[in-house]
């Protein structure tokens, strides 16, 4: 441990640290053997455990630099909360001490400990001063730990209760995350009547290949203004399909996804959306061929630059 960097602690809201010390390694539980961390989606990353487990065993691992990983103390032994990398990447080191923070959870603005604990699962990687690049919490992460809570009964499954929850882990519950979180939710625990189905963008990507055959060109597009026009996604999609027809002969289907909008919304969204093409013709491309075709546009329109070299002129 190093004399000159002051150690870092922990601090979230229903928690509370009791000292921060190193542990022996054979008294920690770790959430990786009892799947106690539900913040998780996808497990643990190889390459960060691996990334730790370089540093502790070069001797370059300095713990007093991070947010240390959290535990709860029962009985003798400790259980794991939070810095599951970090615990693995110990054991790969063949460590035989690990330095934590030693915390108890505490009920608080009428929700419990456990609900707390649960919560600081979902958040402690949302900070950004790891030395190893952390690896970061991802909005399945969020809905993951949400519908973890529903499950075991620290929270109800109704509106309010599950935005109050998604506030809890950091996002603003009218905020476009924050909304496709809900969904989600409320998808994973049964809620879906009326409740439409979100797809990021990889999803998206995937389901326009699974529908492309040898004749017809799949684009897919996610679009977030309810109004039904986004000014700059529309050009992006008109030009996308203009040089994928220079390019072949295949038919383009473009496939539009709305993200952070209710099922309402989105039917308004889609009318609109309809007339995309047209609209973009009207608006852009006939204007442009107009004025170009009759010479108005090279008689008063011209392109110069600002001056950024030393043998430029300066424009008066």
């Amino acid at each position: 441990m190093s004399d000159n960097l002051k150690a870092r602690s922990p601090s979230a809201k229903g928690m509370r640290v009791l000292e921060q010390k190193r542990v022996p390694m054979n008294l920690i539980v770790s959430n990786k053997d009892t799947h106690g961390n539900k913040a998780r989606f996808k497990g643990l990353s190889n390459v960060k455990v691996s990334e730790y487990a370089a540093l502790i065993t070069n001797g370059n691992y300095c713990p007093e630099y991070y947010i240390p990983p959290v535990v709860v103390k029962e009985g003798n032994k400790y259980r794991l909360i939070a810095g599951g990398h970090r615990h693995q990447g110990h054991v790969e080191a063949g460590a035989t001490h690990f330095y934590c923070a030693i915390v108890e959870f505490y009920a608080c603005e009428e929700k419990s400990a456990a609900y707390w604990e649960r919560s600081y699962q979902g958040t402690e990687n949302k900070r950004d001063e790891y030395e190893v690049a952390k690896n970061n919490r991802t909005t399945e992460d969020t809905v993951s730990v949400i519908v973890s809570m529903i499950e075991d009964d620290l929270i109800n499954d109704d509106d309010e209760s599950i935005k109050g929850a998604i506030e809890d882990q950091g996002y603003g519950r009218k905020s476009d995350t924050g909304k496709n979180i809900f969904f989600a939710v409320q998808h994973m625990v049964g809620n879906s009547s009326g409740v439409p189905r979100i797809l990021t963008a990889n999803e998206a990507k995937i389901e326009a290949l699974q529908l492309e055959d040898r004749n017809t060109k799949v684009i897919a597009r996610l679009m977030k203004d309810n109004s039904g026009k986004d000014a700059d996604y529309d050009k992006r999609l008109t030009t996308k399909i203009v040089n994928e027809m220079r390019e072949h002969n295949m038919d383009i289907q473009a496939m539009i996804h709305f993200t952070a909008m209710s099922a309402e919304e989105i039917l308004l969204a889609r009318g609109v959306k309809r007339g995309l093409l047209e609209r973009e013709f009207n608006n852009y491309v006939k204007p442009f061929y107009d004025y170009w075709t009759s010479g108005e546009m090279k008689d008063r329109v011209s392109v110069g630059f600002f001056q950024q070299l030393e043998k430029d002129r300066v424009v008066q």
